[in-house]
C-alpha cells in the first residue's frame, strides 16, 4: 500500500518551531521524492483509479514554495 501524505502531515512540518527552515526543507525534498517515485510506479499499473499522488505532490511542492525553497 502507498503512503500519502495528509495536508495536516505537510503543515506540521511547514509550521514547525523545533525545526529550522534547511531540516524542513530537506524532509520536504524527502516527501516529495517519495511521492514521485510512488506516482510513477502507479503509473505502469493497468487502470488505477485516481489515488490522491497526485495532489500529494501539488501540496508538497506548495508548501516547499511556502517555506522559501528556491532549486537550483
Amino acid at each position: 500500500m502507498m503512503r500519502t501524505y495528509q495536508n495536516q502531515d505537510i503543515h506540521k512540518l511547514v509550521h514547525s518551531r523545533t525545526l529550522g527552515q534547511r531540516t524542513v526543507v530537506k524532509k520536504l525534498l524527502a516527501m516529495r521524492d517519495l511521492a514521485e517515485a510512488e506516482q510513477r510506479a502507479a503509473s505502469e499499473a493497468p487502470m488505477i483509479p485516481d489515488d490522491g499522488q497526485n495532489a500529494d505532490l501539488r501540496e508538497i511542492e506548495l508548501a516547499l514554495q511556502d517555506v522559501g525553497y528556491k532549486p537550483a
